[in-house]
């Protein structure tokens, strides 16, 4: 019965992030449509990378995916929702660059 339960918790945690990462890009894209580059660091949107991630590891009790899933943000955030910048921002800038 314990498994069953904990089984539905991490289904029901999955969904919530997928729909709350959904959410966010959606609503994100609508308030910048454009392709310009956005100035994210000074707006309240600097801080939603950060607050999804801690929100996602309050609710799931998966540290890692919701960090992993908070870097993401932020580097769309960054990029202006362009996928290959997204990636070289959090990989060359990030990870190479810490290391």
């Amino acid at each position: 019965m314990k498994n069953l339960l904990n089984d539905r918790k991490k289904l029901v945690s999955l969904i919530v992030m997928a729909v709350l990462l959904i959410a966010f890009v959606i609503c994100s894209i609508a308030v910048n449509g454009d392709n310009e580059a956005s100035r994210y660091s000074e707006t309240f949107m600097a801080l939603a990378a950060p607050i999804i991630a801690i929100v996602l590891a309050l609710i799931t009790k998966e540290v890692y995916s919701s960090l992993f899933i908070g870097i993401i943000i932020g580097g769309l955030l960054s990029a202006s929702y362009n996928i290959p910048k997204t990636l070289d921002y959090v990989i060359n800038d990030g990870l190479i660059s810490a290391v």
